[in-house]
């Protein structure tokens, strides 16, 4: 391990830079990690090996069954598919509305005669 070697302000030294204590200032420790991990990978960009979930749930064969499922029963709601199929909901939101697909709800109005038309 690297270590970074500051030097110390004396406490006369204090009174001329009072401006400095009104910001706020990061920890020495802020400095050391950075310069370390400078010194070790040659960039302040951090290092992600296998970070997060792995993305192959919305592949092309889970969009098809998702897709396939609501042309055969178009009243099925997310939930359902959801569960049938193993993934979560929000993933079947997403393959819907990515081919255009949004809820709604068939609502009854008052019909009108025919002959009010004319």
């Amino acid at each position: 391990m690297v270590w970074l070697w500051l030097t110390y302000l004396k406490p006369k030294d204090y009174t001329e830079l009072s401006f400095l204590t009104v910001r706020r200032l990061p920890d020495l420790r802020t400095f050391t990690n950075c310069h370390c991990h400078l010194h070790e990978y040659g960039k302040f960009e951090t290092v992600t090996k296998n970070a997060g979930r792995s993305r192959d749930i919305r592949n092309p064969v889970t969009k098809e069954q998702i897709l396939n499922l609501i042309d055969e029963n178009p009243r099925l709601g997310t939930r359902q598919i959801s569960n049938n199929l193993g993934v979560s909901q929000s993933t079947m939101w997403r393959v819907l509305y990515e081919f255009r697909l949004y809820p709604y709800h068939v609502q009854h109005v008052q019909g009108l005669p025919s002959q009010e038309f004319t």
